[in-house]
């Protein structure tokens, strides 16, 4: 994938955690869900953990995930 600021090739690779990760137009607290409905989440899962995969700019430093999984 090509950066969308440099034009540069990205680095294939994946954003991982622990717990989901979801996208919110307001800051949450501590302990949240994506329950507002503009919220939604960008990786779940428990038992293997969550990730979503992603594209990292080295000179840049950005990091582009698609949404549509």
């Amino acid at each position: 994938m090509k950066c969308p600021w440099c034009g540069k090739e990205m680095d294939k690779g994946f954003v991982q955690s622990a717990r989901p990760v979801i996208w919110s137009p307001d800051k949450k607290k501590l302990f949240f869900s994506a329950t507002a409905s503009d919220d939604f989440t960008i990786s779940e899962g428990y038992l293997n953990g969550c990730f979503a995969e992603a594209y990292h700019c080295p000179k840049c430093k950005k990091v582009v995930i698609s949404t549509d999984e």
